[in-house]
């Protein structure tokens, strides 16, 4: 797990460093949400409490981006910090996301151990940005940014 979250600092650190690439997001007014850059280390503890244990095969649920007030803020997907307040002891919060707290709700159903044992949770982009009060998916390729409709 802890190559996983090397990797995502990693991609984060090498957008922020290049200029073309900002340049571009700050023109379009597009802010990158960097909930995952400021928890990491509850970010680590999360993956080795709920996936530490012998690799085996899973379940992917993957979303397409971090929700604003989900990963956006929590740097876990499909987590928010109302659902990791119940996950993770030391952790509290009350900020809360529709698609969280659906994925909480099959979470607490199944059971916390079960769901991680079977599920790992996931997003196609791993970095969400913020444009205009609207949030959307955005891919960054060798041309620029560019927006597909989500």
């Amino acid at each position: 797990m802890e190559q996983i979250i090397s990797l995502h600092l990693e991609f984060l650190q090498q957008v922020r460093a290049d200029q073309e690439v900002m340049r571009q997001l700050k023109e379009r007014k597009i802010e990158i949400l960097d909930g995952f850059e400021h928890n990491v280390e509850m970010v680590r503890q999360f993956y080795q409490k709920w996936y530490g244990q012998m690799p085996r095969k899973r379940i992917v649920l993957c979303g397409i981006n971090p929700g604003k007030k989900g990963a956006g803020k929590t740097g876990i997907p499909f987590i928010d910090y109302r659902s990791l307040s119940h996950l993770m002891q030391g952790v509290h919060g009350k900020d809360a996301e529709q698609s969280a707290q659906f994925v909480y709700t099959i979470i607490s159903e199944m059971g916390a151990e079960h769901f991680f044992s079977n599920v790992y949770l996931t997003n196609v982009w791993n970095v969400n940005t913020y444009l205009d009060n609207f949030y959307k998916a955005s891919c960054l390729n060798s041309t620029g940014v560019r927006y597909p409709s989500v």
